[in-house]
């Protein structure tokens, strides 16, 4: 049973490179068991097994420390990186089309609101149509004689 007076102690315990590369020889070098070795280093066994497996995996990558990331883990959060700015690339596609839609339609006349595309076309064609009219009657009508401005303000 513990004392009353007794805390744990909650701060997380920072172990260097070295330390954890001599922990790792005192196992495999030295012979001594793993549960010893790790009573001795107050360790968990958990722990000192870790640190063994990713020696022997990668002695050179083991333990890169102080917040640094191992090769391959730097490289997966570099790619994840990419993968969000592309899935918003079609987004601010989309939005910027629908901007230059939005801003060309404000320069032309609007378009009836009519349900089909024929309804649309009808009506382009009925402009040009009376825009035709229009340019005709305003165009001087050739009548064999020169035409002079002042002939034509008379009009």
């Amino acid at each position: 049973m513990r004392p009353r007076n007794w805390r744990v102690d909650l701060t997380r315990r920072k172990f260097s490179r070295e330390f954890k590369t001599e922990a790792v020889r005192l196992v495999t070098d030295r012979g001594v068991a793993v549960s010893q070795a790790a009573r001795d280093l107050d360790l968990s066994e958990s722990v000192l097994r870790r640190w063994m497996r990713e020696l022997s995996a990668a002695p050179a990558a083991a333990f890169p420390g102080n917040g640094q990331m191992r090769a391959n883990l730097a490289e997966n959060a570099a790619l994840k990186k990419e993968v969000v700015r592309l899935r918003a690339e079609p987004d601010i596609l989309k939005k910027a089309t629908a901007l230059f839609a939005r801003e060309a339609t404000q320069d032309s006349p609007p378009l009836p609101s009519g349900p089909s595309a024929a309804c649309r076309t009808s009506h382009l064609r009925k402009q040009k149509r009376s825009f035709d009219a229009t340019a005709a009657q305003l165009a001087p009508r050739p009548t064999g004689r020169a035409v002079s401005r002042r002939s034509l303000r008379q009009s």
